[in-house]
């Protein structure tokens, strides 16, 4: 069965992406991106009863406003999408009374495109996206309280473009991306066993806390 969530003549799905997912308490949760560039959250029990709220401001650009989000460990939901006014990734936690706080937190000259998010078994929050302005995939890591760190994991010509992220049960993290110069299909497995310091060639990357590197 399908429905409208919200009537579309006030929130027009204009260059948008949508996100959902089912939380704790059985209800959905979905993001989308409002016709006057405004990061909408609706829940719902996938009835009738929904509820809409804005959350964040992602700008007029000609970008698709793309975002990701999870459920928490904590309960709150944590939230990445791009911004196309300041060409940032921002980050947005809160619950569905209206309680959030976002900020930026990749900020070079184009990044926060096909942001993905995960929750590590580490409890923090494991991000990928794509550097627009050097055609890159970039990682971030980290938490509201500590901050992110962010890096390049791979620049080799053009890739990073409908990355997707995940942790398998051995702990480490894998990433599966699009290489937009060949039109291939590409993956970084994160390695648990490299060394402490130094770089395993021009592709590789080192999370500095963690010391751990992902092979590309």
């Amino acid at each position: 069965t399908c429905q409208v969530v919200h009537d579309s003549a006030v929130y027009s799905l204009l260059y948008s992406q949508t996100a959902i997912l089912e939380g704790a308490d059985t209800n959905l949760h979905i993001l989308f991106s409002s016709i006057t560039h405004n990061l909408q959250y609706c829940e719902g029990t996938g009835n009738t009863n929904w509820t809409c709220q804005q959350i964040d401001y992602v700008g007029s650009g000609n970008g698709q406003d793309e975002t990701d989000l999870i459920e928490g460990t904590d309960g709150n939901l944590h939230i990445v999408h791009e911004d196309n006014i300041t060409n940032h990734l921002r980050y947005c936690e809160g619950t569905s009374d209206a309680n959030w706080v976002c900020k930026a937190i990749g900020t070079s000259t184009d990044v926060g495109s096909y942001p993905t998010i995960l929750e590590g078994a580490d409890t923090n929050l494991h991000i990928t996206h794509y550097d627009d302005s050097t055609n890159d995939l970039r990682y971030c890591y980290g938490n509201w309280d500590d901050n992110f760190t962010c890096q390049t994991i791979e620049s080799q010509n053009d890739v990073g473009q409908m990355g997707y992220l995940i942790e398998a049960t051995a702990g480490n993290l894998i990433i599966s991306y699009r290489g937009n110069t060949g039109l291939d299909l590409r993956y970084c497995v994160e390695d648990n066993t490299a060394p402490t310091t130094g770089w395993d060639g021009n592709v590789s990357w080192q999370n500095v806390d963690a010391n751990v590197h992902l092979n590309c």
